[in-house]
């Protein structure tokens, strides 16, 4: 178990140190969409409990009776990747950006409107 934890927290570390390693400005190499989407969980919404008799010893078992299903929606993303001397990254910018500014174009320069 603790392995696990430690595993979670090195990506959850290297997660971040991406994040933080995205470039506020240079020439744009890729740009990716995330569409929205929509996904379901269930969970339990009722449980019952069960008390009973083997031998002397007395057991308790509880169970699900009802399941409520959760949904969870995402907002559409969109992303440019980004170079600028040492540093790449990717960072997630607004539609009227990302339409403004295409691969091979200056970001910073293209989002403010300006010619690249």
């Amino acid at each position: 178990m603790n392995r696990t934890y430690a595993v979670l927290g090195t990506l959850a570390v290297l997660l971040a140190a991406s994040c933080a390693a995205s470039p506020s400005q240079g020439q744009v190499t890729h740009r990716r969409y995330e569409p929205p989407r929509t996904w379901t969980t269930t969970s339990c919404a009722a449980w019952k409990t069960t008390t009973y008799r083997t031998g002397r010893q007395r057991r308790t078992a509880t169970t699900c009776v009802a399941r409520h299903v959760n949904v969870h929606r995402s907002l559409p993303e969109w992303y440019l990747a980004l170079h600028d001397g040492d540093q790449e990254g990717e960072r997630v910018v607004s539609r009227t950006t990302w339409d403004a500014c295409p691969e091979k174009a200056a970001y910073l320069a293209c989002a403010q409107g300006e010619l690249w």
